[in-house]
């Protein structure tokens, strides 16, 4: 497995499972840091024209995706729902991630310890780079997150921020879309 930078033209952006209820219970205010990293991390995806895919766990019971990123939802985005924890257990969610022909991919969403760490670990044996935006997941509780983070570093899943992505899939200040995304999205 590789361990390298994220490329804007290998990129795919997964939001997994920020929604509404989930949002409720998730302890200070690390949901609203969340959701917002999120949201700048998806408008950045929308000018690079980077593919997104979001998932949402039990819609009908824990509500859907917040409404900041359903604002700021491409409109070729995909959104999944699913009952299964690892997104890749979901056939739709593969088949997309497949006709992308991308390598990487970059998640955000709920939980950390279990919907993240699983999809995560998952992706990574079968073929892909991931790298996981840490200041773009959480779980109900600080130490939860914790554990799933140390446990993603263990298996070599790349633990990043929003920040450093953005800056990688630009890589350099002459980049068309530098001034607006630094401009709108990194402060």
């Amino acid at each position: 497995m590789r361990h390298g930078l994220c490329h804007v033209d290998q990129s795919v952006m997964v939001f997994l499972d920020i929604q509404e209820k989930f949002i409720a219970v998730i302890e200070g205010n690390n949901a609203a840091r969340v959701v917002n990293n999120a949201s700048r991390l998806l408008q950045a995806a929308r000018i690079l024209d980077i593919p997104v895919l979001f998932t949402e766990q039990y819609s009908e019971r824990l509500g859907t995706t917040h409404p900041i990123l359903q604002e700021a939802r491409p409109p070729s985005s995909q959104l999944i729902q699913k009952t299964c924890f690892s997104a890749t257990d979901s056939e739709e969610f593969m088949s997309y991630l497949a006709l992308t022909g991308r390598k990487q991919v970059v998640l955000c969403g709920m939980e950390a310890h279990v919907v993240v760490l699983q999809t995560a670990l998952s992706l990574q044996n079968a073929g892909y780079e991931v790298f996981v935006a840490e200041d773009t997941v959480c779980s109900r509780f600080e130490e939860y997150k914790t554990n799933g983070i140390r446990r993603l570093m263990a298996a070599g899943v790349q633990i990043t921020n929003r920040e450093s992505i953005l800056f990688e899939w630009m890589r350099n200040n002459t980049h068309p879309n530098f001034r607006e995304i630094v401009k709108n999205l990194i402060a």
